[in-house]
């Protein structure tokens, strides 16, 4: 039987690694590109999980939660959240002292201040990558949480 510590540490890795190779697939065709996307999306990917999953796990443990469905149910608006908050500052950061910014045909920042419009498309970006990194966790709960009794769901 494999103690506690080592499956929490090896469905962190595992799982944050996967999610990296799932980030990395639109470069598969290079080689060289591939690995070095999925080497610094490995990097990403471990430090969101951890937060994240730091950050759920007060929660579960609060609510005494160990169903997949509640992990789930936590993690998503938790990892929307935290990466929502991460892509406005950054925004802010590189853009706050003037400038604009276009993506996806919609003006992100004008004159250094996030447009409703940014928003709305930043918030959508958070919210796919809260469904990533919510997969990412599922992942983690059925190496590392699902009672060892309890069927693979």
């Amino acid at each position: 039987m494999v103690s506690k510590a080592v499956r929490i540490i090896g469905a962190t890795i595992l799982s944050s690694i996967t999610l990296a190779l799932i980030w990395s697939l639109p470069a598969i065709g290079n080689p060289t590109w591939f690995l070095m996307l999925w080497l610094s999306n490995s990097a990403i990917a471990v430090g969101l999980l951890v937060v994240c999953g730091t950050l759920s796990h007060l929660i579960l443990r609060w609510k005494r939660w160990t169903k997949l469905r509640q992990y789930l149910g936590v993690m998503f608006p938790i990892a929307t959240s935290v990466l929502l908050a991460i892509q406005m500052s950054l925004l802010e950061w590189i853009f706050g002292t003037g400038g604009s910014e276009y993506y996806l045909h919609t003006q992100v920042i004008a004159r250094g201040h996030l447009t409703f419009g940014g928003f709305v498309l930043t918030l959508v970006e958070a919210c796919i990558g809260g469904a990533f990194l919510t997969g990412s966790f599922a992942l983690f709960w059925v190496i590392a949480v699902r009672p060892q009794s309890q069927p693979s769901p």
